[in-house]
């Protein structure tokens, strides 16, 4: 679990945050998710699912590799909330991850299995 301010300004990860990308949470607090986590190729897609996600009201799913600290790859598939105050207006967002790194490796072996078998 990420939780980041209206400005995609990280606020806490959960320990299997930590864990997955060993950053400690004094190493990415105020800094922005993108800005520490978003791959170079996918900033631009991450940050617009941020914006977007500001004027839906409901969840907001999507897939994206995360960056660790080691600068390895990993396939998550994420879950995105966005908290609102009584007055609707967007306190902070809540993104709960699923880490699909090893699911994905065997998806894409298996079709290039299938695709030589054809």
């Amino acid at each position: 679990m990420v939780a980041v301010d209206v400005n995609g300004r990280l606020l806490s990860i959960n320990r299997a945050c930590q864990q997955i990308t060993r950053f400690s949470v004094a190493e990415v607090r105020d800094k922005p998710f993108w800005d520490v986590f978003a791959v170079p190729k996918e900033l631009d897609l991450v940050r617009g699912i941020f914006r977007s996600a500001q004027t839906d009201n409901g969840p907001c799913e999507f897939e994206s590799l995360l960056l660790t600290k080691d600068g390895d790859e990993r396939r998550i598939s994420w879950s995105l909330k966005v908290m609102r105050d009584s007055h609707e207006r967007s306190r902070s967002v809540v993104m709960t991850g699923i880490d699909r790194t090893e699911q994905a490796a065997t998806e894409t072996e298996l079709h290039e299995v299938r695709s030589v078998a054809e």
